[in-house]
């Protein structure tokens, strides 16, 4: 209904919707480029990856570690020899080779690493979806009033084309010397105080179509040659019930939630023994000798004859840690509960917030009726003492009145519908789960 309203309107006034060197942009187009060139997006989505890339899965973290070990030893100074009570050098050089690998067999701690990571990369998701929400509300609503500005151009225009057939008519006349010079000084008052109005609305306009594309951040975009064009709101909207589900704001607080309670989890470590396998496999060569600066290698078969594996299992259990841990979990349980109170509490400002653009929408639809008697009795009312200011039975005060009010009834008009039309499609926003699928 919004849109037939308007289209009667610009019907009335005998204004097409767009020229042949005008291009149009409806509010979805706007808003997908937007979102795809919106800086904060763009950031947030880095944000996503960085957080990808750092994620270990719980597979990876029972995977063994494996290192190679060289090390190349000095020894200097001397000892007794026991069998002869003399001191002799003991000079030693030494070299160690040994491939080390150690696998976690229970730690609960990287178990839920895993977890809270997923989690953090999940949140960064929400988190995006919440700014794709935030820009799409704010997007229609710079939408709306840049086509508000565009149609009331539009009826001003039409009002501009009746003053100039007025102004004509007068200068006719008083060139016939039908009426006195002094009549067209009141009509051109008229007419220059509309040429002035229409001004300032084509500035506004403009201005409010660059902000829009600014928001859109679209560079081939011309202010100049955009016409922007209302489609009509969808009403298969979701049940308000499943708001809740969809909306990416209560979903990041519970996501936020999920990981303070995988952190409140994590505590447990402290408590919880970690068993560890250990493995090594190596081999040394050692040899005396004579002086400081002989460091020659005669391997021999040295290498191959002191070579050893190690196998050994990791035990430790945590004794004692000064209340620390039990300190540290009272306060992440605090934070749980914190946090369910930021969940309640945006639940209800979505909860208030659809309510108040239902009941707007509703009011609005409630006033259409009432508006488009309004501007058909006042169209009727124009006409009439257009017509008796013709033949001169009203003076130019009544004409001036007729016309602004007859402007005030179609801008009335314009704007309650384009009003209950943005309500509309910020109540989709609302419920729409398009954000969290993205």
């Amino acid at each position: 209904m919004n849109k037939s309203i308007v289209c009667l309107v610009l019907m009335m006034l005998g204004f097409p919707l767009w020229g042949s060197s005008q291009q149009l942009y409806t509010l979805e187009q706007c808003i997908v480029w937007g979102m795809e060139n919106h800086l904060d997006v763009k950031i947030q989505n880095l944000q996503i990856k960085a957080f990808r890339a750092a994620e270990i899965t719980t597979a990876s973290r029972f995977l063994p570690d494996i290192s190679a070990r060289i090390n190349h030893f000095y020894n200097f100074g001397s000892t007794i020899n026991p069998q002869t009570n003399a001191r002799e050098s003991a000079n030693i050089q030494s070299d160690n080779i040994s491939v080390d690998a150690g696998i976690n067999l229970f730690n609960f701690e990287d178990l839920n690493k895993s977890r809270i990571s997923r989690l953090q990369t999940a949140i960064a998701q929400a988190d995006k979806a919440v700014i794709d929400q935030e820009f799409a509300s704010l997007l229609i609503q710079r939408y709306t009033e840049a086509l508000a500005a565009q149609e009331l151009k539009k009826v001003i225009t039409h009002q501009l084309v009746n003053s100039k057939e007025q102004l004509d008519r007068i200068e006719k006349e008083v060139a016939d010397g039908a009426k006195p010079e002094s009549d067209i000084y009141d009509i051109q008052v008229i007419y220059t105080q509309e040429q002035k109005l229409l001004k300032q609305t084509e500035q506004d306009e403009l201005n409010k179509k660059a902000l829009l594309v600014q928001l859109i951040n679209k560079e081939d975009i011309s202010v100049a040659n955009m016409n922007l064009i209302q489609d009509v709101p969808s009403n298969d909207n979701p049940s308000p019930s499943v708001l809740w589900e969809n909306n990416p704001a209560v979903m990041k607080e519970q996501l936020t939630q999920q990981k303070l309670q995988q952190e409140y989890r994590q505590l447990l470590h402290q408590y919880l023994p970690t068993v560890r396998l250990n493995y090594s496999y190596g081999t040394f060569y050692a040899t005396a000798i004579d002086q400081i600066f002989d460091t020659s290698f005669k391997f021999g078969s040295q290498l191959k004859d002191n070579r050893s594996q190690y196998l050994g299992l990791n035990l430790s259990i945590p004794i004692f840690s000064k209340g620390d841990v039990r300190r540290l979990r009272t306060r992440k349980n605090i934070d749980i509960l914190q946090q369910q109170e930021v969940i309640t509490k945006k639940e209800t400002e979505l909860k208030n917030e659809l309510q108040n653009q239902s009941r707007k929408q509703q009011q609005y639809a409630e006033l259409e009726a009432t508006l488009t008697e309004a501007s058909l009795y006042a169209s009727k009312a124009y006409e009439t003492t257009k017509v008796k200011y013709e033949y001169g039975k009203v003076d130019v005060s009544a004409y001036k009145a007729a016309k602004n009010q007859l402007l005030m009834a179609r801008y009335d008009v314009l704007n309650n519908a384009l009003s209950e039309w943005m309500t509309g499609k910020i109540i989709q926003n609302l419920l729409s789960d398009q954000y969290i699928k993205r």
